[in-house]
């Protein structure tokens, strides 16, 4: 037992920001691969069921009101406790937030606890009664979770405000630990609420496991810091609009689906999973990249440069890892998901999903830096506003396509807005900047279609074409810098460079 605290002590002390970026990367790998192994497990015991459908509504209802609770608190709260530290005030306002922020939760759990059928059905209007009443059970037995997703906020920030940066990764790190056996020892007596127990209790530990390590928090003030309360709310009323776009935007798809026959709106989801791994791994280096280019670019106005370098990259890379996914998506979705209860028609409704999504890749990877960049020049408003538009043009695509392609129509019409959001961003803050990486993107678009198109109509199976694909995206990458069409991209991110560094260290070690 002593052994196991001086572990956890020496993860969640105060460590430089690349000790921190170590552990926190670390920590990261091993819980997305325990949240892919939970996604599969999900789908092999529970398919693409009604009670699926229900529980992906029931969870995107509380996350819009859970998760933009706790984007918004991390976003506001942050920087006013930086600026009242240097006063002496820091715990005062910590304390004086989380108690308001305590009550509005309370109030919210009442009114969900009495409203849950109403307000599940916003989302769902075309549910019939028997998944609505599922999804409303589902969204009560969530309601803990809603509640340490709340408060797991508060403490995410004041342990970074404290240089704690790795303490909420290390606290938060067994939730699949718990929750995965506990969803299966659940599941023969509970069916598919055993997902909302499970997920509930495991967050619900983590929690008191956080609070138990972070230690110190504020509970009481000596004043109201009323000035830097006002300062808050007017800073939340802006992250509100960021995070609450992000969460209707996904409500909105859902909303849509829930009009389609049963498994729909699970299969949507299983397909984000398999889409989102890329973005999981690859998002961090590249904005990190990105971050010490915003730095440079304050003194010396080199925007334009670094932005075009990082948009470069994302597309080089990107690219060709959505094309390579949409032309092998039914063997990928066959080896990641078909077992059990997941059959051949969730198998094919999933995989034609991710086909929608995924020739959208790079731009949701672009959308991702170019707000990183208007975070850098202070332009959030064009983000916030934008958001808003580009919810109601996707409500509109959802609409149009829903009808006649259902879910992968849906899908669809999520790479539309990705690809006219980037644009609108790129116009809009750098005039000009695409025409001058039009024709390398076009070339390397040319180059990929040459064997996609043949991987897609041709080679059937599993195994062969997820190897095909494989070898291909090597190639590809090592033929378009051959043929000069990474000339956008820094050194250190070529294929060759990259190559000739891991054959060194392979040889080396």
């Amino acid at each position: 037992m002593n052994r196991i605290k001086s572990f956890v002590r020496s993860l969640t002390k105060d460590r430089s920001a690349l000790g921190s970026s170590i552990v926190m990367t670390a920590i990261t790998v091993v819980s997305k691969a325990m949240g892919y192994g939970r996604m599969v497990l999900m789908a092999v015991m529970f398919g693409a069921s009604a009670g699926m459908d229900s529980y992906y509504v029931a969870i995107g209802a509380l996350t819009l009101l859970a998760g933009t609770a706790q984007n918004t608190l991390e976003s506001a709260v942050l920087p006013i406790l930086a600026m009242a530290e240097k006063e002496g005030r820091d715990r005062d306002f910590m304390a004086s937030v989380f108690r308001i922020a305590v009550a509005i939760t309370l109030f919210v759990v009442v009114v969900l606890g009495l409203f849950s059928l109403p307000y599940v059905s916003l989302f769902a209007l075309h549910f019939d009664q028997e998944r609505l009443i599922i999804a409303s059970r589902m969204l009560l037995l969530l309601l803990p979770w809603g509640i340490a997703t709340v408060l797991n906020g508060f403490m995410i920030s004041w342990s970074t405000h404290k240089g704690r940066y790795t303490l909420s990764s290390v606290a938060t790190s067994p939730f699949n630990l718990v929750m995965l056996p506990l969803m299966v020892l659940l599941a023969t007596r509970w069916g598919s609420y055993s997902l909302a127990v499970a997920q509930s209790v495991a967050l619900v530990l983590c929690s008191i496991l956080f609070w138990r390590l972070l230690r110190g928090f504020p509970l009481r003030y000596r004043s109201v810091p009323r000035d830097l309360l006002g300062k808050a709310g007017r800073d939340s009323l802006l992250c509100l609009g960021l995070a609450g776009a992000s969460s209707l935007y996904l409500a909105t798809d859902r909303f849509f689906a829930s009009s389609l026959p049963v498994g729909n709106v699970s299969a949507i989801s299983y397909a984000s999973v398999v889409f989102g791994l890329p973005l999981g791994f690859a998002v961090a280096p590249l904005l990190m990249y990105l971050s010490k280019s915003s730095k440079a670019v304050a003194q010396r106005g080199e925007a334009r440069g670094q932005l075009k370098g990082a948009l470069s990259i994302g597309w080089a890379y990107f690219m060709i890892c959505g094309m390579a996914m949409m032309a092998v998506s039914k063997p990928l979705v066959t080896l990641v998901f078909n077992y059990g209860a997941f059959d051949s028609y969730a198998t094919d409704l999933t995989s034609a999903c991710l086909s929608a999504l995924a020739i959208a890749l790079p731009f949701a990877l672009w959308q991702t830096v170019l707000f990183r960049y208007i975070q850098s020049i202070g332009r959030l408003s064009l983000v916030v506003s934008w958001s808003y538009v580009s919810i109601l043009i996707n409500a509109l695509l959802d609409w149009f396509f829903a009808s006649r392609f259902g879910a992968p129509g849906i899908c669809f019409a999520t790479s539309l807005v990705w690809l006219i959001s980037s644009f609108v961003y790129m116009t809009r803050l750098t005039p000009g900047l695409f025409r001058e990486i039009a024709a390398p993107i076009a070339c390397q678009l040319f180059v990929a279609a040459l064997w996609v198109v043949p991987l897609k109509l041709f080679l059937s199976g599993t195994i062969i074409p997820l190897t095909v694909a494989l070898f291909s995206v090597i190639l590809h990458v090592l033929i378009c810098e051959k043929l000069g069409f990474y000339r956008d991209l820094p050194e250190s991110w070529r294929p060759v460079f990259i190559l000739k560094l891991v054959v060194g260290k392979v040889f080396r070690s």
